[in-house]
């Protein structure tokens, strides 16, 4: 799996120290095929998870690690929109880490799988549980979407996998965000690639999506904060209404 996403386009372009824009440009599907569509699902930032041909807002354990003041901006912005789906899964370490907080209300499989229910009555939404096998994280990228509105269906092709961070785009808090971040590198150090990755040629590469310049240079900064103490974490961003 390493040696395949060695090839991918985009890990081949970032590495030749191509610019994050000029290597989305270099791919002609990269466009609205790309950003075209708002997203009816919310589902796990899982990488594994991506196999959907429609966007969808990725939020670690589809929203179970999220506080009452982060949940109320989701609600809030996503509450009764048509055919909006949630989606869990097996396996989902966001549902282990709900466990193993103390102060939080979801301790059994069981408790989680009622949470997931209970919030996709209260969001106004349907529920779908996905099985499937616990497999290596194969993530090299994590994607910090700005725009809420990426679609890596079209370019998979072009990208290794990936986690899909939507929170910035729905408002969820910079706390929450660098946590999210700092799951993922966890995540793949010790479920995933982990030793493979180094300082010096493998790294792993959070790709911030802005809509804004203003907004990229936010994101990237909440990026950098969240990684800064991971050597072989490096932080690209790219403002998406420039050339889309």
């Amino acid at each position: 799996m390493w040696e395949v996403s060695e090839e991918t386009d985009l890990l081949v372009g970032i590495r030749g120290g191509v610019f994050l824009e000029e290597v989305l440009r270099s791919i002609s599907v990269f466009s609205e095929e790309c950003f075209g569509k708002m997203p009816k699902k919310i589902k796990c930032m899982d990488g594994r998870l991506l196999y959907n041909t429609e966007p969808f807002l990725g939020i670690a354990g589809s929203g179970i690690l999220l506080d009452f003041e982060d949940l109320y901006r989701l609600l809030k912005t996503q509450r009764n929109k048509s055919g909006l789906i949630i989606e869990s899964h097996d396996f989902c370490g966001a549902s282990l880490l709900a466990m193993q907080q103390e102060d939080h209300f979801v301790e059994t499989e069981e408790h989680a799988m009622q949470w997931y229910k209970f919030f996709s009555k209260l969001i106004g939404a349907k529920h779908v549980h996905v099985e499937m096998e616990n497999s290596l994280h194969d993530e090299r990228v994590l994607i910090l979407d700005g725009t809420g509105r990426f679609n890596a269906y079209p370019v998979r092709n072009y990208l290794p996998s990936h986690f899909l961070c939507s929170g910035p785009s729905i408002g969820l808090s910079n706390l929450y965000c660098m946590a999210e971040i700092q799951t993922a590198i966890n995540i793949v150090s010790h479920h995933g690639f982990g030793k493979m990755f180094n300082e010096n040629t493998n790294f792993f590469y959070i790709l911030v999506f802005a809509e804004s310049v203003e907004q990229l240079d936010a994101l990237s900064h909440l990026a950098y904060m969240a990684s800064k103490d991971t050597p072989w974490v490096k932080v690209h961003g790219t403002v998406i209404p420039d050339f889309v």
